[in-house]
């Protein structure tokens, strides 16, 4: 049996996706952005994903038995008094200019469950308390599952106007960001000290949590707008809303957003990131006291502040703590196809899934092929992993581009642009790099077993996904992946996950004693992260990136 989950529609969307599954194996996942490079692939079905997830498994479209879709898009359309049943949504999948004509069957998942079973089918864990958050779902922006003989069962659901993603977002709108850049947010939070107070319109509540906001009341399908707009009158009674300057760019012909921060708006940033934080630790305890189990599984486009995460961890207020690694919308593709296959009696299927690399790869004969035929000088190395430590040991920031993209929107250590992270300056001279701006902070890819040497907490995040407080006496030897307030988005990295990657920071450690390297996304500013060779080579020849090694050979500029 073959199963399609997707997620991506066409308006109101963001983040399409697509995995194929052939009874209990994982076939792919991808993002529709990768494929499209368009950052978040807004108000777009997956189409270009869904035909990559088909011909890795070497079918056609009329194989396919079943679409699960990780919205419940009949009842979304109901309040707009818009029928969406399976025939409009197929036709609008499968168009006839790309698709043979099919008719498979569709399972319309909620959006809250959906995310529910990404996280908890792929924890591994026997039984948890599942929380989602996020902007919104069908009906609920933060919702609370109990699991019990791998059923998922809801407890507990907040209105949508108690949305804590929309909260986050009009923060980043207010401080002058675009409201998806809550990344830039989480990162300016710890330049500013948490000196404004939202108590007298946040409550906590024994059972939860409530904004005391009344947004307006629209016959739309999402109430994004209204909410937000809320919160920014709020927000513009403690001090005036940050607005961007657009200056014209003479290289990119482009207008350009442009922030300068004052010492109050950097503190409204942590204060933002305070109270998120309190939100989201005191909904883990109200999960573990209604649900009665000690782990924890966490999904919704919120779970992917780090900052949060870190602060559950070492507040210890958990037995055992999972974050899925695609909490953003494009995870509910793989949650929907999960819950289906859970409900047809093929049980266990998440556990198996142990790694996030997923999406395209190349061959040394494909790579080798685009090399010669546009012209680039490249040479053949034996071991690419000596030479790229090599490299980086001799002060080089190099791309590296190496089996299967991952997926996700962190790099992993496939699609990455890497460092020495001894020297302060590659901080700066990477942002440079990415056309970023040089207060961002840049990750560390930490060997699995030294861990212990740099971090204060006891666990591992393979999937980059919790914030880490730096041990003191290695603050010094690693300045260019600690941010301002001492702190790093770690990922370790495991010899059976990524060998090759592995191999790198093993070799690096070889020649400077630290199984650690600067790790952060091959891509520039405004674009996904890397899928092709092609996208690695633009990369390249677009910035000051020293060398770019591409599965076995390697472009020195």
């Amino acid at each position: 049996m073959y199963i399609l989950g997707i997620n991506g529609f066409g308006e109101r969307s963001h983040d399409a996706s697509a995995c194929l599954f052939k009874d209990s194996r994982l076939i792919a996942f991808v993002e529709e952005e990768r494929l499209v490079r368009k950052k978040h692939a807004y108000n777009l079905l997956p189409h270009n994903a869904i035909k990559f997830c088909l011909n890795k498994e070497g079918i056609s479209e009329t194989q396919i038995d079943l679409v699960a879709v990780g919205w419940n898009y009949k009842k979304m359309y109901k309040k707009i008094k818009k029928i969406i049943n399976k025939n409009v949504f197929l036709k609008q999948l499968f168009p006839k200019s790309l698709f043979k004509k099919i008719n498979p069957g569709v399972v319309f998942v909620n959006h809250h469950r959906a995310h529910a079973s990404s996280a908890f089918r792929c924890s591994g864990f026997a039984e948890a308390a599942v929380l989602v958050i996020d902007g919104q779902g069908e009906e609920e922006s933060t919702s609370i599952w109990n699991t019990k003989k791998g059923e998922l069962k809801l407890v507990k659901k907040f209105p949508i106007k108690d949305s804590i993603g929309y909260f986050y977002e009009a923060a980043t709108e207010f401080l002058g960001f675009s409201p998806d850049q809550y990344g830039k947010t989480m990162g300016l939070s710890s330049y500013g000290s948490p000196s404004y107070c939202f108590d007298n319109v946040i409550k906590l509540l024994s059972q939860g949590y409530l904004f005391k906001i009344h947004p307006k009341k629209n016959p739309t399908l999402d109430e994004q707008k209204s909410v937000r707009e809320e919160w920014l009158k709020i927000f513009n009674v403690l001090l005036p809303q940050k607005k961007p300057e657009f200056i014209f760019d003479r290289i990119s012909l482009q207008f350009e957003r442009n922030v300068r921060f004052s010492r109050d708006h950097k503190d409204f940033a942590a204060s933002i990131q305070k109270q998120t934080n309190s939100l989201i630790c005191h909904l883990v305890k109200v999960a573990i006291n209604l649900t009665g189990k000690k782990n924890v599984c966490i999904a919704g486009g919120v779970g992917l502040n780090c900052v949060a995460n870190g602060k559950i961890l070492e507040d210890k207020l958990c037995h055992r703590l999972f974050i899925q690694p695609l909490s953003n919308d494009a995870g509910v593709s793989l949650g929907a196809a999960l819950e289906v296959l859970e409900s047809k009696g093929i049980r266990g299927v998440g556990g198996l899934i142990k790694n996030y690399y997923m999406g395209p790869e190349f061959s040394n004969r494909e790579i080798k092929e685009i090399l010669k035929r546009k012209g680039i000088s490249f040479e053949y190395v034996h071991n690419p992993s000596r030479v790229g430590a090599e490299l980086i040991n001799q002060g080089k920031i190099i791309g590296w581009f190496q089996g299967k993209m991952e997926a996700g929107p962190r790099a992993l250590g496939n699609r990455s642009i890497i460092a020495n992270p001894s020297k302060k300056e590659f901080k700066d001279l990477t942002n440079i790099i990415k056309k970023r701006e040089l207060w961002r902070p840049l990750c560390p890819s930490i060997l699995e077993k030294d861990i212990s040497e740099y971090v204060k907490e006891k666990s591992l995040s393979p999937f980059m996904t919790f914030n880490f407080n730096i041990k003191r006496g290695v603050l010094k030897k690693i300045p260019a992946v600690v941010h301002i307030d001492k702190t790093a988005r770690v990922q370790t990295v495991n010899k059976n996950l990524n060998p090759r990657y592995w191999s790198l920071i093993s070799e690096f450690k070889k020649l400077s004693g630290k199984g650690i390297v600067l790790n952060t996304s091959l891509n520039s500013k405004n674009e996904p992260i890397a899928c092709t060779p092609e996208d690695a080579l633009r990369n390249l020849y677009d910035s000051q990136m020293d060398a770019l090694i591409i599965g076995n050979y390697l472009i020195r500029k």
